[in-house]
């Protein structure tokens, strides 16, 4: 029996795998933890894609529709839109759909229940040397494209597309993925790439809660600058390595990999990687579960491993290889210190990247509804706060609501109810 790791904290003993019979590669079974549905109201200050004509009903051709909602931008006669909904659907695609702004805020109903399918055996995804993304959030120059934000969906890249890559995912400053699954559909798990951050120069940004199943790389990361974070990552059913970094400086927080091949590399003069409570399971007794090329810097912690031959081979700084399955801690090169020390990490508690609590959308309520008018350089905080004593769970801000120096009261707990 294979346990297989369901989010933090939860797990289930599932079959270990099942062999097809055209399949190169075991295929792991997994269900990955349920994530939170939300339903946004109509006064969100999101633009629903079926409200544009985009029909989620797994036959048509969204392609054109969500081409025309995603690639928007301040140039257009009706400006970017930013706030994107997406309902509960299949949503067919035959092409990239590809951003056209920054700070675009992209949200599903639940991430099993909106999918964005790509259709099988589709033209221009058929070559994995020439490969091509299905979703493309990389937007203008490597340096400004701001605060992209994607959460609670399924890319799926079908059948028959080995030069798929699911999401082709950029952000700078700031930005985020949350509770997505990208998934190969292919009997023998073939794509190109799950989730690839190769644009020029990705981060600072989260990606968190994300599932990738299939593909000959699951997550790969490349250039020397600037730096992302993952948390409560888990990799199944990859075909050539399960994370991969190139060049990049990467902190990852709890990985669960379920795969014959190699889980992690890190490769490259500026690669930097931070590995913190991982389990790596189902391995092949030939391969290590880690392989730290002899150009990259590893730190790893709390390190779990089966089946693979080493649990870490490290071909940098101080050349060796790590056979015990349990890794308590180990750091790929000589440490420098100012003063004596035990040469380990203080092992501070870490706690969870905060979640907001949306908690019910019948207690959110819309500013503008009482008087707080958008866009009038008007001070909006007396109607903002006529209303707060209401004790309304969430408040929703549109774009350029203006409020003077002014100190609100609340007429309910904050910790628990304002967000």
């Amino acid at each position: 029996m294979l346990v297989a790791f369901l989010g933090h904290g939860s797990f289930q003993k599932l079959n270990v795998f099942s062999v097809q019979a055209n399949s190169e590669i075991p295929i792991f079974s997994f269900k990955p933890a349920i994530a939170q549905a939300i339903a946004l109201p109509k006064d969100s200050g999101f633009v629903n894609v079926k409200d544009i004509g985009a029909k989620g009903d797994g036959i048509t051709d969204d392609t054109l529709v969500l081409q025309k909602i995603f690639e928007s931008n301040k140039e257009d006669e009706n400006g970017s839109i930013r706030s994107i909904y997406i309902p509960n659907g299949i949503y067919l695609v035959s092409d990239t759909i590809a951003w056209g702004d920054k700070r675009k805020d992209v949200r599903g109903e639940s991430r099993d229940g909106v999918i964005i399918k790509l259709r099988d055996n589709c033209p221009g995804f058929e070559n994995p040397n020439n490969p091509k993304k299905v979703l493309q959030v990389e937007f203008g120059h490597g340096g400004q494209n701001f605060d992209q934000r994607l959460r609670n969906f399924t890319i799926d890249i079908g059948k028959g597309n080995p030069g798929a890559i699911g999401l082709g995912y950029h952000t700078n400053n700031s930005g985020e993925i949350y509770d997505l699954t990208i998934r190969s559909n292919d009997p023998q798990k073939r794509g190109h790439t799950g989730l690839s951050l190769d644009k020029e120069w990705p981060g600072p940004g989260l990606v968190k809660n994300v599932y990738v199943d299939g593909f000959d790389t699951g997550i790969y990361i490349t250039q020397d600058q600037y730096s992302m974070t993952f948390e409560h990552i888990t990799l199944t059913n990859q075909r050539k390595v399960g994370f991969l970094n190139s060049w990049n400086s990467v902190a990852i927080r709890d990985l669960k990999s379920i795969n014959r091949v190699p889980a992690i590399e890190n490769q490259g003069k500026m690669a930097l990687m931070a590995l913190v409570e991982a389990e790596l399971s189902e391995g092949d007794p030939n391969s290590p579960a880690i392989l730290n090329h002899s150009d990259g810097v590893l730190f790893a912690r709390d390190i779990k491993t089966q089946g693979y031959k080493v649990a870490i081979d490290n071909q940098s700084g101080q050349t060796q290889k790590i056979e015990s399955a349990k890794v308590d801690e180990f750091i790929s090169h000589p440490i420098s210190n100012l003063f004596p020390s035990s040469g380990q990490s203080l092992r501070l508690p870490i706690e969870d990247t905060p979640n907001i609590p949306y908690g019910d959308p019948s207690t959110w309520a819309n500013v503008s509804k009482y008087n707080a008018i958008p866009d009038d350089d008007e001070d909006d905080g007396v109607a903002i706060q006529k209303r707060l004593i209401r004790a309304l769970k969430l408040f929703i801000f549109l774009r350029e609501h203006t409020i003077q120096n002014r100190v609100f009261a609340f007429a309910v707990t904050l910790a628990e109810s304002w967000v």
